[in-house]
């Protein structure tokens, strides 16, 4: 902190004597995720585009949420328990995920991150190659299978058009050390971005050290004009210890950066090596006409030291491979203009897990379980919008995915209980977009999603096997909104919806592990608005705010009943600002605050299980110079800027209220970046 504090006496001077220069326009985005190409305003869905600027200049980059906390109706939690992983929720979807996240499908490059079960990990993420981040709010099963909250689609930088090559050099407080080169150019028909980067952390509580490495590279060849090959290739090696949750007491007693005292004990931790692949062939075809090829594939191996004596050592290794044609039609239809996509996938999925009893102090003991668990999943699409008149377009979307679980118990001491589940659903879309005014467009759509419980989800907490009662749960969206782009100084966005859900899959937790169960009914409603201006030159205002209303209809468990009671990990309201400024000299200053409202942490909305909300804002700023062919880049950053009190993760229904994990009070970062352009 003392040099931080000195170098912030260097730039702050130097910031507010400067005037301000000439801005960007807030321009139009493209944005490819619902599959028909098209502007943010002109697609009739909720969605949202994170350019590179706001993903990478003078970020800390531990996690995604530093950037999308922007989008509206997008909540984080977990940001500093690397072994958790970050946790997104989209109106309300993935905000119970234990592991990993649910609910949400996220792709990079167009090659799915998630896998058949629906579950997706982010721990290999690099936010320093990201060129763009798109994300659709709201059930997409009809545009990528069982995704009920939405979709986050993340692109890489495009390579830059000479050879360059880059490194990034971040410490901050908590023992926070990163280090990321990397290399981007063309060359003939080859363009090129490759991407290393290095983090440890020690944390801001104790036993929350992590060590992670990540590649990340794209490689676009150029085969002829009509003839594009795209290659990805990322890999990770992770090591996270857990802190583990407090209860009520051990918050009482402080202090607020110890870590529960089993997971000390335990050694409670989790190792990852991943190594994600894939292809992608575009061919334009003539005439409108265009097909897509893609494969992929995927090996994640990990081994955790859960919390001891009573949840076992755990062990999997994950392979997934998928491919996908889809083909694009552009022309008219009853003499109005016409799109049309159709695609089919094929994936599948296997995990090899084992796991072994644990002793006192988290060492490994004899083996428990050996089972194969696997997924099969066949999926066909079709979409298609049609210009009703110059001002009104229709879009209908319609997917059919059949989905078989399988689990082959290769443990036979205790009996064998191998068994299989299928589940198939056909889930429709539709979408009306009219534009009446330049600037103003409205939209209304109606769309269904269903989402399978994973493979960790359908443990049985009677014993080994699949728990064969549970059932996906479904959920039917109704949205209406507005959107658009008033000149160049100012974009907005307001949706409403309702969502009603069936047998939504909520966790609970027994014998000291977390399992999953149906609640009858629940309904969603909500209204999100988010808007970003241009105040004057070089200053840019941006807003986003949400207000949720998620409440059981239906719902009893062990004796209680919770008709009514508010869902759990999700708060009932949230508010972001951001103001930024920059000038032509290359300095720039960006000031944020987030208000997230108050949530439960169980089904119950018990007392002790209510969270009060907080307010939380964050200071970056930085120059890039630019000398020729060399560019350097020096940053500084405080997060907390107030010393605000709360919480990053909040464990929802956890025994014994363990719900707590403290958040760090005022914390500060600082690095430096620099590039050489060949």
């Amino acid at each position: 902190m003392p040099v931080l504090r000195r170098a912030a006496a260097l730039f702050l001077p130097a910031l507010i004597a400067l005037p301000a220069s000439a801005a960007a326009e807030i321009d139009e985005v493209v944005v490819t995720s619902p599959r028909l190409d098209d502007t943010v305003e002109r697609t009739p869905f909720a969605i949202t585009a994170v350019t590179r600027e706001d993903i990478q200049l003078g970020r800390q980059q531990i996690g995604i949420d530093e950037a999308l906390t922007r989008v509206p109706g997008v909540f984080f939690q977990n940001r500093y328990n690397l072994n958790q992983d970050l946790r997104i929720a989209i109106r309300g979807f993935g905000a119970r995920a234990q592991f990993g996240q649910s609910g949400i499908r996220i792709a990079v490059d167009d090659i799915p991150l998630t896998t058949p079960d629906g579950t997706s990990q982010v721990d290999d993420l690099d936010m320093g190659s990201m060129g763009r981040v798109e994300v659709l709010r709201g059930p997409s099963a009809a545009l990528f299978g069982t995704a009920a909250g939405g979709a986050i689609n993340i692109y890489s930088e495009k390579p830059a058009p000479r050879p360059t090559i880059e490194t990034r050099a971040t410490a901050g407080d908590y023992g926070q050390r990163q280090l990321q080169l990397k290399a981007s150019g063309r060359s003939g028909k080859l363009g090129y971005l490759a991407s290393v980067r290095r983090q440890d952390l020690d944390g801001f509580r104790d036993h929350a050290q992590a060590e992670t490495t990540t590649v990340n590279s794209t490689f676009h060849y150029d085969v002829d004009p009509t003839l594009e090959l795209t290659a990805v290739l990322a890999a990770l090696d992770k090591t996270a210890r857990d802190p583990g949750a407090l209860t009520p007491a051990e918050l009482a007693e402080g202090p607020r950066d110890r870590a529960r005292q089993n997971s000390i004990d335990c050694g409670v931790r989790e190792t990852a090596d991943q190594y994600r692949t894939g292809v992608v062939l575009r061919k334009a075809l003539g005439e409108g006409q265009s097909l897509r090829l893609r494969g992929y594939l995927l090996d994640r191996e990990f081994d955790a030291r859960l919390p001891c004596p009573f949840v076992d050592h755990t062990t999997f290794d994950r392979h997934y491979i998928g491919g996908g044609a889809e083909y694009r039609l552009a022309g008219t239809l009853f003499g109005r203009g016409n799109r049309l996509v159709a695609g089919v996938e094929l994936t599948t999925q296997e995990d090899d897990r084992e796991r072994f009893d644990a002793d006192r102090e988290g060492n490994r003991g004899t083996l428990t379980q050996r089972q194969r668990e696997s997924v099969d999943s066949v999926a066909l699409y079709l979409q298609d919008e049609l210009a009703l008149t110059d001002a009104l377009a229709l879009r209908l979307s319609g997917r059919y995915e059949s989905l078989d679980f399988k689990l082959r118990d290769d443990f036979l001491a205790n009996g064998d209980d191998s068994g299989a589940i299928t589940f198939e659903e056909f889930t429709p879309m539709a979408g009306l977009l009219w534009s009446p005014l330049p600037w103003a467009n409205v939209y209304a759509n109606l769309s269904t999603s269903f989402e399978t419980p994973s493979l960790n989800q359908l443990e049985n907490p009677a014993g080994p096997g699949f728990l064969e009662t549970l059932e996906a749960q479904t959920s039917t969206n109704y949205e209406i909104g507005v959107k658009g782009l008033y000149g160049d100084r100012l974009r907005y966005e307001l949706a409403v919806f309702r969502i009603d859900l069936e047998d939504e899959l909520v966790p609970f937790e027994a014998n000291g592990d977390v399992f999953y169960r149906n609640a009858g009914a629940s309904t969603r409603e909500g209204l999100e608005l988010a808007a970003e201006a241009r105040l004057a030159a070089g200053l840019r205002l941006t807003l986003a705010w949400s207000y949720n209303d998620f409440r059981y209809d239906r719902y009893s468990a062990g004796g209680e009943t919770f008709d009514g009671n508010t869902l759990p990990g999700v708060p009932e309201s949230q508010l972001f600002a951001e103001l930024a400024w920059t000038h032509s000299a290359g300095w720039y200053a960006t000031w944020d605050l987030l208000r997230v409202g108050e949530l439960y942490a169980n089904d119950a909305n018990s007392p002790v299980a209510r969270v009060d909300g907080y307010t939380v804002s964050n200071l970056r700023f930085g120059r890039q110079y630019r000398l020729g062919a060399l560019a350097v880049s020096p940053y500084l950053g405080i997060n907390n800027l107030f010393d605000e009190t709360y919480f990053a993760n909040i464990r929802v229904n956890q025994n014994f209220n363990r719900f707590f994990e403290p958040a760090p009070g005022r914390n500060a970062y600082g690095g430096i970046g620099v590039s050489y352009r060949f």
